[in-house]
């Protein structure tokens, strides 16, 4: 199993999710030297929550934010949520 810490995934996030997905192994993510998170790959039949009526609810809330252009980039969600 790998360990990365925040920093790393902050600074690497689409090669820690490819890796993820190539590998099909988790990834734990240490915060001050402590395991935080683990990072997992998803495949499509674990999704069985996609026909959930709070999950679909979720996305289309999400669409709409979109269109309505409510949105942050990756920079200020790190920004503000990995430090």
């Amino acid at each position: 199993m790998t360990f990365i810490n925040t920093v790393t995934l902050k600074n690497d996030t689409n090669k820690v999710i490819r890796r993820v997905r190539a590998s099909k192994e988790p990834v734990i993510v240490t915060q001050h030297g402590h395991p935080a998170v683990v990072i997992i790959p998803v495949k499509e039949d674990d999704l069985v929550f996609k026909h959930e009526k709070a999950y679909l609810k979720a996305v289309q809330q999400g669409l709409h934010d979109i269109k309505a252009g409510r949105t942050v980039s990756l920079k200020s969600f790190v920004q503000k949520h990995l430090r």
